[in-house]
């Protein structure tokens, strides 16, 4: 069954790190942990694609407002 979910507890922002790290094979645990903790600040949220259970896709997005 597949689910799209917003991340916003820990399980759910730990459950898209292999995918993260998929594309910034430099980034560590605790950094990608940091970082996500310090771009919610700014209005970031991840969703994740879930497949049975487990996170297949993840994307970031920031909300915001605008004119254009």
């Amino acid at each position: 069954m597949e689910t799209i979910k917003l991340c916003e507890n820990m399980q759910g922002i730990d459950d898209c790190y292999p995918i993260i790290k998929q594309l910034h094979t430099e980034l560590t645990h605790y950094e990608y942990l940091k970082t996500v903790e310090r771009l919610k600040v700014t209005g970031y949220r991840l969703v994740a694609l879930y497949v049975d259970g487990v996170a297949k896709s993840v994307a970031g997005f920031h909300m915001g407002e605008s004119f254009a």
